[in-house]
């Protein structure tokens, strides 16, 4: 379900769908940082790293699908779980 993020108690507003995005797009900053970017009742996702070269895009990139019969919950960011213990989401610091 998408386009924003959803979780089993909040998820009406969100519909079934192919939706793309990118994981900076995913993040939500809310005022605390604290887990968030779910997407429920999934079916597949297929996340792509594309290599860049002085911003240029190249013909260099890795991709790889996840995909299920059953429906699942997935999110994507770029911190862990652990990161998220700061007061203000300018405080997280990116991974790579």
């Amino acid at each position: 379900l998408g386009p924003h993020e959803n979780y089993p108690d909040r998820k009406s507003s969100a519909y079934k769908g192919l939706h793309r995005s990118n994981v900076d797009k995913l993040f939500v900053p809310y005022i605390r940082p604290g887990e968030c970017s779910a997407r429920c009742e999934t079916s597949f996702i297929e996340m792509k790293q594309i290599s860049h070269y002085n911003g240029l895009e190249e013909n260099n990139m890795v991709s790889v699908v996840f995909g299920s019969t059953e429906p699942f919950t997935f999110g994507v960011l770029r911190y862990l779980a652990e990161d998220m213990n700061v007061r203000h989401p300018q405080d997280l610091e990116e991974r790579p």
